[in-house]
């Protein structure tokens, strides 16, 4: 009986390894893109409490008001390509 060359069969092992993590990356890849997807929820949140605290304020400061408005449509343009980089990488 001939033996197979240890360098090969080790080789076979770490490819067969790899094949194995492939999902586990996956999961750990779109759950990482689900958290970033949430702190961009979160800064919407803050932004959009923080322009409602500025309408309470005398004199009303317009400049302020209108970039928060502005970062807060940034931040759901983000979160919109998030999903769908999510929907088409994912599922």
């Amino acid at each position: 009986m001939k033996l197979c060359n240890y360098k090969h069969l080790i080789g076979k092992s770490k490819e067969k390894i790899e094949e194995l993590k492939e999902p586990l990356r996956i999961a750990r890849i779109k759950k990482q893109a689900q958290m970033d997807l949430g702190k961009i929820n979160d800064r919407i949140s803050i932004l959009e409490g923080a322009i409602e605290e500025e309408c309470f304020k005398y004199p009303l400061n317009f400049i302020y008001i209108i970039d928060m408005l502005d970062e807060i449509d940034l931040c759901e343009h983000r979160k919109n390509r998030y999903q769908e980089i999510i929907e088409n990488f994912f599922d």
